[in-house]
């Protein structure tokens, strides 16, 4: 199964709107809630090694998140965003041949470090600071576990692929 996510970073200010000012080789830090939304989008899964109609889900969550920006330029930075391990419950949807549509499947912990280019467009002296980014990212997936009714029903081992996004 792939899991695609889209990470959302909130910021807190902790200074003054004049220490906010932004210049060429500075480096900035800030900290906040990350949230991922997993893309629901899966292979169809296997039970007892043939395909079945199932497919998994897997729900949001929000962990602490820490960035790290050092400024190029007075209006391009590069940013890496790093978070605490993220936790999804796996969760059984589609059709009802096995008898185990909506059932629980598992757990995972991911950790999808991220690196952005970031632009600027307003002068740094500006109190409001806009910028746009695009990130890519590498989803490391980790302490994959089954749940004990995916077990009784015939599920041998839960393996998710690490991934770009």
């Amino acid at each position: 199964m792939r899991v695609s996510s889209i990470a959302m970073l909130i910021t807190f200010g902790l200074a003054s709107s004049t220490a906010l000012a932004h210049s060429a080789d500075q480096i900035i830090i800030r900290g906040g809630p990350v949230y991922i939304h997993p893309q629901d989008k899966s292979d169809h899964v296997k039970v007892g090694g043939a395909k079945s109609d199932l497919k998994a889900k897997a729900d949001n969550d929000t962990q602490l998140g820490l960035n790290f920006q050092y400024m190029i330029t007075d209006s391009f930075a590069i940013e890496l965003l790093g978070a605490t391990p993220f936790s999804h419950q796996l969760k059984l949807s589609g059709g009802n041949s096995t008898g185990l549509a909506d059932a629980h499947l598992g757990k995972i912990k991911h950790l999808p470090p991220t690196l952005s280019p970031l632009w600027y467009p307003l002068d740094s002296s500006y109190e409001f600071q806009p910028y746009v980014g695009l990130g890519v990212n590498y989803t490391f997936f980790f302490d994959e576990k089954l749940s004990g009714k995916a077990k009784k029903a015939g599920f041998h081992g839960l393996d998710l692929d690490n991934s770009w996004g």
